[in-house]
C-alpha cells in the first residue's frame, strides 16, 4: 500500500469535498445497492421461470447508472 505525502486537511476529514457532495454520493450508492439487490432477487426468478428478463435488464442498467452517478459525484 502506498501512502501519500499530502498533509491531512485542517478539519481532519478524509473527504476533500463538500458535505453535500458526500451525502449525495452516499444516497446514489445506497440507491444503487438497493436496485442491485432487487436485480439479484429478480435474477433468481428469471433463472427459475425464464420470465421477467426485460425488468431484470432495466434493474441492472439502473444499478450501473446509480453507481456511475455516485462515482461522478464523489470523485469528479
Amino acid at each position: 500500500m502506498n501512502h501519500g505525502t499530502a498533509a491531512p486537511s485542517s478539519n481532519g476529514d478524509c473527504f476533500d469535498g463538500s458535505g453535500r457532495r458526500a451525502k449525495a454520493g452516499l444516497g446514489f450508492a445506497i440507491a444503487g445497492g438497493v436496485v442491485a439487490a432487487a436485480a439479484l432477487i429478480l435474477s433468481i426468478i428469471l433463472a427459475a421461470t425464464g420470465r421477467r428478463g426485460r425488468i431484470f435488464l432495466i434493474l441492472c442498467g439502473a444499478a450501473v447508472l446509480f453507481m456511475g452517478l455516485e462515482i461522478a459525484v464523489i470523485h469528479i
